[in-house]
Parts: structure tokens; C-alpha cells; sequence
């Protein structure tokens, strides 16, 4: 994320802690606030406009497996395409690393903290509520 953030000076960044997550999750959305209770941290950067997009992604991908990061698995939703990334501490899931090609465009999402895998599939249906306050906060 350090490095995203150095190469596209022009991003949006966002970080989002647990309190501040529980604003923009609906009550009646009991399955994603439920999900967020052991997340510590999101960070969510996003770029309008990549300079060599294939270079970069693959860059990116490089970097997060130098940190630990392995990738698990390859998601189409809407008309984005979604890489996740985990992060594993002696069999426990510490991370997920969120990258979602958007048109031209890229949103990174790191979340720190505990997510079940078998829960995966509800907040990825949910990182629109990520980009959403972006909208209210610059507008």
C-alpha cells in the first residue's frame, strides 16, 4: 500500500477502523457487522488512472508476496475483476489484500484482522460501502 500510495501521489486514500466502519454498515446488516468485529483496520486506495497497467499490477503482486501475502483466489463481480490476497500467522488469517481492477482505474483495500474464509463472499459483495463514503466525503 506504501508503495501505491508513493507512486500515485493523486489517489484517494481512506482509512477506516472498526468504529468508524460500524458508521457506514446499516444495522440491519447484521451478516457485515458481524464479519467486521475482528477487523482492526481498512485502508482503501484508489487510482482514477494507471500508468501501465499490467506492469503495474504485476509489480503489485510481486510486492504483496514479498510481505506474505498469498494469492487465493480470482473473483469477477459487476464488471470488476477482484484479486484476493491472505495473509496466514501460524494457521490464523491475520490479512486480506483486496485489488480490483476497475476500468482504467484500481482500488486497493487492505484490511487488517480476522475474516473467515467462509465469510469471504458477504464482504466482497459489500466493498462498495468502502467507496461509497469516498462520494459523501468529496462531494
Amino acid at each position: 500500500m506504501k508503495n501505491l500510495s508513493e507512486d500515485y501521489e493523486d489517489a484517494t486514500v481512506l482509512v477506516f477502523y472498526y468504529s468508524t466502519l460500524k458508521m457506514f454498515i446499516p444495522e440491519e446488516n447484521q451478516d457485515l457487522r458481524e464479519l467486521i468485529y475482528n477487523v482492526e483496520k481498512i485502508k482503501v486506495l484508489m487510482v482514477d488512472s494507471l500508468r501501465d497497467e499490467k506492469q503495474k499490477i504485476s509489480k503489485i503482486k510481486n510486492d504483496l508476496n514479498d510481505e506474505g501475502f498469498e494469492e487465493a483466489m480470482s473473483i469477477r463481480h459487476d464488471e470488476n475483476n477482484i484479486i484476493v490476497f491472505i495473509k496466514e500467522k501460524k494457521g490464523i488469517t491475520s490479512g486480506f489484500f483486496f485489488l480490483m481492477e476497475e476500468g482504467a482505474g484500481l482500488t486497493a483495500i487492505d484490511l487488517v484482522g480476522q475474516v473467515p474464509m467462509s465469510k469471504l463472499s458477504v464482504l466482497t459483495d459489500h466493498l462498495d460501502l468502502l467507496k461509497d463514503p469516498r462520494n459523501k466525503l468529496l462531494n
